[in-house]
């Protein structure tokens, strides 16, 4: 599952949705801000490979997996 795809899965209920925690919590262990993680969700930007591998630590998932080489 690519990025966009894991965090348009995750719940937007009313709240602290799901996917503003995991927003609020990606953007902590980056050192970005909310207004990055949403363009690298939106395919706007593409962070760098560094960003790339604490994202995957941060959501469980391997690099490979949530940023595939595009072709």
């Amino acid at each position: 599952m690519v990025f966009s795809e894991y965090m348009n899965s995750l719940s937007t209920k009313t709240g602290i949705s799901e996917k503003r925690a995991k927003v609020l919590e990606i953007a902590e262990a980056t050192c970005r801000n909310e207004t990055a993680v949403y363009a690298w969700i939106n395919g706007d930007r593409e962070p760098d490979m560094l960003v790339k591998k604490t994202i995957a630590a941060v959501v469980n998932i391997p690099v490979e997996e949530l940023f595939p080489e595009k072709k």
